[in-house]
């Protein structure tokens, strides 16, 4: 995950916990709790160990993280259409 395909706006989803893109380094990416306020941070390395560094200070959300992987997906298949549709129209 911490290559250069890496897509900044994707969301970590670990241990029941949402996480969103802080920073990156030369051979990982860090990323923090998308819950205001809570201290929980993680960091995921080239190899694609995934370290929870910080302790959270929030409760873990299941039904947020299904709701986001499901619009994830879509946005992934709407955006596969739409090129496909565009490489039609080509020919």
């Amino acid at each position: 995950m911490a290559n250069k395909n890496y897509k900044r706006h994707e969301k970590l989803f670990h241990e029941e916990y949402t996480y969103r893109f802080n920073r990156r380094n030369k051979n990982s990416v860090y990323h923090i709790c998308v819950i205001s306020g809570c201290t929980g941070r993680a960091t995921v390395y080239d190899d694609g160990l995934i370290k929870v560094t910080k302790q959270h200070d929030c409760i873990p959300s299941v039904i947020d993280q299904s709701v986001i992987k499901v619009q994830e997906n879509l946005k992934k298949l709407s955006a596969d259409t739409y090129a496909s549709l565009q490489q039609q129209r080509q020919f």
